[in-house]
């Protein structure tokens, strides 16, 4: 053991001596690892625990004295802190002793475990080397062993691949053998001997054209596959030759089951095609040597001179149905060909594109406009046409098909008929006098709004609209509406205009808000372009809701401010039962009935033409502006009265108001206003105002429902009512 002084207390034990071969090495392993297991920390976790620091801070990876001093400075003063550091100093050798004196036997072992190691691995040093040298000597006869195995390996590699071509130079000399012996002859003469025979018996041609082409099939992806090899590059020109052959014996073919509408004769040749991978040259041949010639005989520039254009469509969709039925029948049964899309629809697209350059042109719009409906219809014919949807897309890929629409101009051609409908409207605009009818003897009162009417129709006449530009149409009559808006805003700002010219406009508005402003029979809009354009008429609608505010305020104006300057004789109520001693009021005032007269004329006025309904609103709007005049002026009537009347009871303390048993100056005048915005009441009900739904004259009576309660105490006979 060993003191905190370092003192030896006890020796080696001599227990563990006779460990000292492989056995004693395991242990002095084991004792390494038991002493040296336990890390820093737990020479930390002492019994003391300094003030002026953190003891974890000398465990860190990144330690720095002169910044650790620095930081403990800042805190705490350097005596306290050199104290502390000494005492946690002694506290970490204590537990450093505690440590060495638990391990002591195993530091005893580490050193009495080293006695004897170096003579036992002398003695395992001798086996070792002869196992090794053994397996070296296996090892090398392995080595060569796999090498000759690999050098047999290629050897055989290599005869196999000298078979492979060998087979592969038969096969090619084996086909061309074959081939010429069924094209009977050799060299130049196999054209000759080959066409001799095909032109002997169709049926016969057919099926021997056939057996050469499946041949011929298997010759070529020989020869692709072999086109390294010397012996396959000296046949490229005998390959050409018959392969070229072939194909003229293909195209003759062809071109006599055409012309015989042998059907079985017809589907050998193109399967013979197919099994060549000539589909497009079928199609080629197709196209030019019996659809061009016929296209071009009747698509030319005549028929627009004489308006034959629908009659030339109707001539290609004849040959489509009948010249064409047979082959397109038997080659869509055959895969990989498209004599529609390709042979056919392709080649009409563009001998019209390209020979018929004037019906493109959108200088005259209405031609353009017909020949535009017209081609759309062919177009429509020729995507019935196809068979499956692949062949539709296929059709529509084609680089004909997307410049066929790309000729017409359609952005020139809506210029001008925008121009066209802008310009008249705008002359309509500027004219300095309106003709002006009845809205009974026309539909629209002012010459502007028929106009209007009439360019709003334009964009979806049958002669006009086109469904690409629908759209644009549809934003054109947006337009045409705002700038209507902006002419009324002009209008109302002009001086001189009568309530007749007002109401004429205002009767032209509501005419236009009830029309249909698109056409929901043409289609040519998708479902978020229709969202759109209801929300742009939703816009345009409040815009003319804005108009006909305006204009009901021009309408209604005259006759508020008549019936409002008539309201000043409420003024004079005061004068009449304020120290008058007059008895109280059973009969509304004169006032009303010279306030009301305005409203009745407005009313029977037979110019305007209005319905009863669209009048009451009007006289609505007219009474809830004399309405509202009227609470103000007797509400500010009324204060002063009060005030007027408190004023006086504090000077005249000790005086009664009146005399016993009569009715107070206030309260006669409150009784009179009850009983004049009664026959107010009387006066609407005879203009067509339910007064019972009109909230502006239930706020009116209860203004003067003190009045009310006055006039019932009164007539009650109970005691003398006051304010």
């Amino acid at each position: 053991m060993v003191t905190e002084g370092g003192e030896n207390m006890e020796s080696p034990s001599d227990r563990d001596v006779a460990k000292r071969h492989i056995g004693g090495r395991t242990t002095l392993s084991q004792s390494w690892n038991k002493i040296l297991s336990p890390s820093t920390s737990s020479l930390s976790k002492s019994g003391y625990t300094p003030l002026t620091f953190s003891p974890d801070a000398l465990y860190a990876s990144n330690f720095s004295v002169d910044s650790f001093i620095a930081e403990v400075r800042r805190r705490q003063p350097l005596e306290s802190f050199l104290s502390d550091l000494g005492e946690y100093n002694e506290a970490l050798s204590s537990d450093l002793i505690e440590l060495i004196n638990k391990d002591y036997l195993d530091f005893v072992d580490l050193s009495a475990n080293l006695v004897g190691l170096d003579r036992s691995i002398q003695d395992i040093r001798a086996p070792l080397t002869s196992i090794h040298k053994e397996v070296q000597e296996v090892q090398n006869a392995l080595s060569e062993r796999i090498k000759a195995f690999e050098f047999k390996m290629d050897e055989r590699r290599q005869v196999l691949e000298k078979k492979s071509i060998l087979e592969l130079c038969i096969e090619v000399s084996r086909s061309m053998r074959q081939i010429e012996r069924l094209m009977r002859g050799t060299g130049e003469d196999n054209e000759e001997a080959f066409s001799v025979m095909l032109s002997t018996d169709t049926e016969t041609s057919s099926n021997l054209i056939e057996r050469v082409a499946s041949e011929f099939n298997q010759l070529k992806y020989h020869a692709t596959k072999g086109k390294h090899l010397p012996f396959v590059k000296k046949q490229e020109e005998q390959l050409q030759l018959i392969e070229g052959t072939i194909e003229r014996g293909l195209e003759r073919l062809l071109m006599e089951s055409l012309h015989s509408k042998n059907e079985m004769v017809m589907s050998n040749s193109l399967r013979t095609y197919s099994a060549v991978s000539k589909h497009k040259e079928a199609e080629i041949i197709y196209k030019e040597r019996i659809v061009r010639p016929f296209v071009q005989s009747i698509v030319t520039p005549s028929v627009l001179e004489g308006d034959h254009l629908q009659a030339m469509y109707d001539q290609l969709i004849q040959f489509l149905r009948g010249e064409c039925e047979q082959i397109l029948r038997v080659s869509r049964s055959i895969p990989g060909f498209h004599f529609y899309v390709n042979g056919i629809a392709v080649e009409f697209l563009t001998c019209i594109t390209q020979r018929l350059i004037n019906m493109f042109r959108p200088a005259f719009p209405d031609p353009f406009h017909k020949n535009y409906l017209i081609s759309m219809s062919f177009i429509g014919q020729l995507d019935e046409f196809c068979s499956t949807a692949d062949e539709l897309a296929l059709l529509r890929s084609t680089d004909a098909y997307g410049d066929f629409f790309k000729k017409w101009n359609l952005s020139v051609y809506y210029q001008l008929r925008m121009q066209d409908i802008v310009s008249r409207f705008e002359s309509s605009l500027l004219e300095t006098s309106q003709d002006v009818q009845p809205p009974s003897k026309e539909e629209f009162s002012m010459n502007a709004t028929r106009v209007l009417w009439n360019c709003l129709c334009r964009p979806w006449s049958k002669e006009v609209y086109l469904k690409p530009l629908g759209y644009k149409f549809f934003r054109l009559v947006l337009q045409l509406v705002v700038r209507y808006k902006q002419w009324i805003d002009q209008q109302c700002q002009e001086q001189g205009k009568t309530i007749q010219y007002w109401s004429f406009l205002f009767h032209d508005i509501v005419s236009i808000q009830d029309k249909d402003l698109v056409d929901p029979t043409l289609g040519g809009l998708t479902n978020e372009m229709t969202k759109e354009l209801q929300a742009s008429l939703d816009s345009v609608a409040s815009e003319l809701e804005g108009a006909k505010k305006k204009l009901s305020e021009l309408i209604t104006g005259p006759t508020s401010q008549r019936a409002v300057e008539n309201l000043r004789a409420v003024r004079g109520i005061p004068a009449i039962y304020r120290f008058t001693n007059r008895s109280a009021p059973t009969f509304p005032s004169a006032y009303v009935t010279t306030t009301v007269t305005p409203m009745r004329e407005f009313y029977n006025e037979s110019a305007l033409s209005w319905s009863v309904e669209q009048r009451t609103e009007w006289l609505k709007q007219i009474s809830t502006r004399v309405i509202e005049q009227h609470m103000d002026m007797t509400s500010q009537m009324l204060s002063e009265l009060h005030q007027a009347e408190t004023a006086r009871k504090k000077m005249v303390k000790n005086t009664k108001v009146g005399q016993a048993g009569s009715t107070t100056d206030i309260a006669k005048i409150q009784i009179q206003l009850f009983l004049d915005v009664d026959a107010f009441g009387g006066h609407f009900k005879q203009l067509g105002i339910d007064v019972d739904t009109f909230p502006p004259y239930h706020k009116l009576r209860e203004s003067v429902s003190q009045g009310k309660r006055l006039q019932d105490d009164l007539n009650s006979g109970s005691d003398t009512p006051n304010e």
